[in-house]
């Protein structure tokens, strides 16, 4: 049997469609055949590259005619993680796959023609979903799609003071964030360990590598990324996947938003007093950063109640679900 998993990545869009379909299609090929389905162009090349790298076959389809030239393609089940959807990609879809599948995170179409809705995302119960009875909904952080690497955990060993602070902004850092946040804290007197992702430009590499001379930085490529993370006593992050994955290790952390994807996962967040959220990227500055950190700093107890709070919300197990349930459905 064959699913077939739609999704993009690259410099200009990022790399979380991509990175966290990877995650979960290691997991189906243990039961299934599975390729991917990416468009053709220079702005997707390195998401192309990093499924192909990892062993999967990619079917490119240029832009034009994409959605009648996906339906031509051979398969038995459809994933979909892309924003590039509407009503009639799901029409079409829906009755050339048996089964169809798509990972949400905003609730914004009609969803009547989708056999399985996936929202990992902590406010995915808030959203208002059009659906059919026959369509199985996955919601919440217990499905989180997060490598095998982040379940069984034990909790973190929260420190007194905070002295080891992780900088990381995704796979491909579109707005420079990771240089923005270098040159307001350059200063501080934490260690930073700053993870490049791996859709990073040259000419930005080696922007971020004038950093490298300062005794306070610590660059990290093609990092391990739970390793980096168990070493910190807190993150500063962009709101994607990642702020599940330090719920999960238990490291108290600031979020950045990125897209519009991840506001209202970062209100969330914040809300429940689990990860503090900074805003949008372009209203951050350098007080805000700085307070934020001492804030975190002086206050022990709160770090250590966000750490307990957050490794009970994701426990890592969320890809495993989900497979689970796919094999329940076919």
């Amino acid at each position: 049997m064959r699913i077939l998993v739609r999704a993009d990545g690259g410099n200009s869009i990022g790399m979380g469609h991509i990175m966290r379909t990877l995650t979960l299609a290691k997991e189906l090929r243990k039961y299934f055949d599975v390729e991917y389905v990416c468009r053709e162009g220079n702005e997707y090349s390195e998401g192309i590259h990093k499924v192909q790298i990892l062993g999967f076959k990619v079917n490119i389809l240029k832009e034009n005619n994409f959605l009648d030239n996906l339906i031509k393609l051979k398969g038995d089940i459809l994933l979909t993680d892309s924003y590039d959807v509407d009503e009639e990609y799901f029409l079409k879809t829906k009755k050339k796959f048996n089964k169809t599948i798509y990972i949400d995170d905003m609730g914004l179409y009609s969803f009547k023609n989708v056999d399985m809705l996936i929202n990992q995302n902590i406010n995915a119960d808030d959203l208002s979903y059009d659906l059919t009875s026959e369509t199985r909904c996955l919601l919440g952080c217990q499905y989180t799609i997060l490598r095998d690497q982040f379940m069984n955990l034990k909790p973190k060993f929260i420190k007194r003071k905070i002295k080891d602070i992780m900088i990381t902004c995704g796979g491909a850092d579109p707005f420079l964030l990771t240089l923005k946040i270098l040159y307001y804290v350059k200063d501080a007197k934490y260690r930073f360990h700053v993870a490049i992702g791996p859709a990073f430009n040259e000419d930005y590499v080696s922007k971020l590598r004038s950093y490298e001379s300062f005794n306070n930085m610590f660059f990290y490529y093609n990092a391990d990324m739970k390793a980096v993370m168990e070493k910190c006593d807190m993150c500063i992050s962009t709101a994607g996947t990642t702020l599940y994955e330090l719920c999960a290790v238990g490291i108290p952390a600031l979020s950045i938003v990125v897209a519009e994807n991840q506001s209202k996962v970062s209100d969330k967040f914040n809300s429940l007093k689990i990860i503090k959220s900074l805003g949008w990227h372009d209203d951050i500055n350098k007080e805000k950063i700085l307070e934020e950190i001492s804030l975190l700093n002086k206050n022990y107890s709160m770090r250590k109640e966000i750490s307990q709070k957050s490794s009970r919300l994701v426990d890592g197990k969320g890809t495993l679900r989900i497979v689970e349930k796919i094999l329940d459905m076919v």
